[in-house]
């Protein structure tokens, strides 16, 4: 998601896990495989008569457009972002859905390990970048921390988009910020 598409309208293959319905419409909770998130996505406003068409478990062509990016995210990827309902996308025009790969089964003691390690890390960062006076003007530590965790945490488990040479030149330009 390199440019700017908030204003674009995607089509995407999607999942209903849930609908539920709000005062403002219903409330759907869908799972996008092309995201590849171990969390679900949550669209709200969705017209009765649109939710009505949907069947729960059964995989949907869904039209939809890019919101705010969430708090604490940076927007390197697609779910750092709410996304607002556009339509169900007309299936005779819709390509062909990308295969569902089955999840690998989550590992709750193997997840929350990934998460302590990353959070050290994280911490042991901070806490450099303060002795040294480095750390960014007007950046919260525990904000600073909270965000290097969900970092470490994408690295840790491999789903960082960057090539080999953007790693590098971040490590490189991070060490010389930190260490002179």
């Amino acid at each position: 998601m390199a440019e700017d598409s908030k204003e674009l309208v995607h089509q995407l293959s999607a999942v209903v896990k849930e609908k539920a319905e709000a005062k403002d419409g219903f409330k759907l909770t869908v799972e996008i495989p092309s995201f590849k998130s171990k969390y679900p996505t949550i669209l709200t406003r969705v017209p009765p008569a649109e939710a009505a068409k949907l069947i729960i478990g059964q995989p949907v062509n869904l039209r939809l457009k890019r919101g705010g990016l969430k708090e604490g995210k940076d927007g390197s990827l697609p779910w750092h972002y709410w996304w607002d309902f556009v339509a169900i996308a007309d299936s005779a025009a819709a390509p062909e859905p990308e295969k569902l790969q089955p999840a690998p089964d989550w590992d709750a003691r193997q997840a929350s390990i990934q998460r302590q390690t990353a959070f050290k890390g994280a911490v042991e960062l901070v806490c450099a970048m303060l002795a040294k006076d480095k750390l960014p003007t007007g950046q919260k530590p525990s904000a600073f921390v909270r965000d290097l965790t969900d970092y470490f945490e994408e690295v840790i488990q491999n789903v960082r988009t960057s090539t080999k040479a953007q790693e590098d030149a971040e490590m490189e330009r991070d060490r010389k910020d930190l260490f002179g």
